[in-house]
């Protein structure tokens, strides 16, 4: 059985990993011509830059991430080893900010008793910025999202923005900042007003646990970019398993059978002009503001859960990243960077500590370090009146080191000192099309889970029976735009082919979110309540009160 997947990003490539271990005859489809969507590399090709990799965004695989993983583990290495084995862990994030030295955020889950003391010492540091009425109410609603059932954050938290689940408005400009701003902007490039309670509070509580699960490791990336070290040896092995690619090919049309109600092909332009793709079955792995526009009328008319999915491709936002390249070196810290409060919603992480790759071997031989830096607010404005879509890129580039340098002040200064940029590489989907150099067009935006979208979502298959979907968009237990998110639909697409086709094969393993297990309980009690009606119970059970005392007095003598 033949089966056409539309898109090579890690939904479309994931489809034809579980396809064609299945037996299935798998052709890929992608407009660019390299693999890999939104999670690819690239070599730059620019003047005095040739050979220096580039990116969309740097990679960051939590420790809730199973579906990829298993997939990576997967993948054989020409010498012996898997693609898993080429992540590493970072030890330490930053949350850095403007008002002192950066908050500490263990990124390996305690071990022993010292160690345990030491990641309370380090939580203790929200403290300097934060007030503990602050602190002690947002706990509150962390463990609101805990204790709460799923159908009640399905029907009630859904429905309420993250900012008014957290009554951001009457708490503190810092609560403000920290809660409400850098969470969202910086985890789904989002503003708190737009992104779902229940979204953001379970994305929250899931990397929560990670960071304090006993020998936990909650922040792993790869040894190297992205293409060199996961994507081209992914394909190679798909390539090698019998999966036919087919790059520079753009879906231009699906085509409908109204009288079956099934497809009948596809139209796409290649570089030698149109061609027409035939299969029994196809995967739409294409992002969502470019799987909207092929839902023409008549196929919403079949299939009433695509007409309603037309609208999430304006669910969209721009989390696009650059990588400034240095001439020394800059670690700054062995993890993932956040820099709370700064306009354009910075993240950054330092990638030559952790390569094997070395950079210096690219380019004309004099870069030793790449800050790789996502932008997740392209619309605010800074402190001078400018957002990023005003600016040319050198003034972007020159406006982003102002803001990470005032969050680091105890940096050395000459580490990211004019002197030290050797160049710089942007996304190459942002297009610089403006008469003045500014940014206008980004062909990858991120789709957002906006408030009461989930039941505008579609499921994995269609009410075409011989038309799935495998992209971060769709309803999965991941629940937001990420490879995990992905990757996991991508499994479900290929398990409803697996069912509609009556296959034997067995069916891909979809896992669900980790939830804190001790609590269980309380979120069975939760769903009684909601099932009468009645609201969320904030009184807390006696043994939980004695040790949730019991943990703040270790967390007070551990700060002294």
């Amino acid at each position: 059985m033949k089966v056409a997947v539309f898109g090579s990003g890690v939904g479309g490539l994931t489809a034809a990993h579980e396809l064609i271990e299945r037996g299935f005859e798998v052709d890929v489809y992608d407009r660019l011509a390299i693999p890999g969507g939104k999670a690819r590399s690239v070599v730059v090709d620019q003047p005095g830059q040739e050979g220096l990799p580039g990116e969309h965004g740097f990679r960051f695989f939590p420790g809730f991430y199973r579906h990829v993983i298993d997939t990576m583990a997967r993948i054989p290495l020409a010498d012996g080893r898997h693609v898993v084995d080429n992540l590493v862990d970072a030890t330490m994030g930053y949350f850095a900010h403007a008002g002192g030295p950066p908050l500490k955020a263990p990124s390996i889950g305690p071990n022993s008793i010292k160690s345990l003391i030491e990641h309370l010492r380090d939580m203790t540091g929200f403290r300097t910025v934060l007030s503990d009425d602050d602190i002690e109410f947002f706990v509150g609603k962390m463990w609101q999202v805990m204790t709460s059932c799923d159908e009640r954050r399905l029907a009630e938290y859904e429905m309420v923005s993250w900012v008014d689940f957290i009554d951001a408005e009457h708490r503190s400009e810092a609560y403000q900042t920290w809660f409400a701003g850098a969470m969202t902007r910086t985890l789904i490039a989002a503003s708190g007003q737009k992104a779902s309670a229940r979204t953001v509070g379970d994305i929250l509580v899931t990397l929560s646990i990670d960071g304090m699960r006993w020998g936990s490791h909650s922040d792993r990336l790869l040894n190297g970019p992205t293409n060199e070290v996961w994507v081209g040896p992914w394909v190679q092995y798909l390539a090698d398993k019998g999966v036919r690619f087919h790059y520079e090919h753009h879906v231009d049309a699906l085509h409908l059978d109204p009288v079956e109600g099934v497809l009948t092909g596809a139209t796409l332009t290649s570089p030698d002009g149109p061609v027409t793709v035939t299969a029994d079955q196809y995967i739409c792995a294409l992002p969502v503001e470019v799987a909207a526009q092929l839902i023409t009328d008549d196929i919403a008319d079949v299939a009433p859960s695509l007409a309603a999915s037309r609208t999430l491709g304006s669910n969209v936002a721009w989390m696009s990243g650059l990588q400034i390249y240095l001439r020394n070196d800059a670690p700054i810290v062995n993890g993932h960077i956040a820099f709370a409060g700064t306009p354009w919603g910075l993240t950054a992480i330092s990638q030559n500590q952790f390569w094997t790759h070395r950079v210096e071997r690219d380019g004309d031989h004099t870069v030793h370090g790449i800050l790789s830096i996502d932008i997740s607010d392209w619309d605010t404005k800074d402190a001078e009146g400018f957002s990023a879509r005003d600016c040319d890129a050198a003034t972007i580039v020159r406006k982003v080191l102002e803001q990470i340098r005032a969050c680091l002040p105890e940096l050395p200064p000459e580490q990211l000192a004019d002197e030290n940029i050797h160049s710089f590489f942007f996304d190459p989907d942002i297009i610089f099309f403006d008469e003045h150099g500014k940014p206008s067009t980004n062909h990858e935006p991120l789709y957002i889970n906006e408030l009461g979208s989930h039941d505008v979502r579609p499921q994995a298959y269609t009410e075409i029976p011989n038309l799935y979907l495998a992209s971060d968009y769709v309803r999965t237990n991941t629940d937001l735009a990420t490879m995990e998110g992905a990757n996991e639909a991508a499994r479900r697409a290929v398990n409803a082919i697996l069912l509609r086709t009556k296959s034997e094969a067995a069916r891909c393993t979809i896992w669900a979110m980790h939830q804190p297990r001790p609590l269980a309980p309380l979120r069975w009690l939760d769903r009684r309540r909601f099932r009468r009606g009645q609201p969320w119970d904030p009184d807390i059970p006696a043994p939980l009160r004695w040790l949730s005392q019991l943990i703040h007095r270790i967390e007070r003598k551990a700060a002294r």
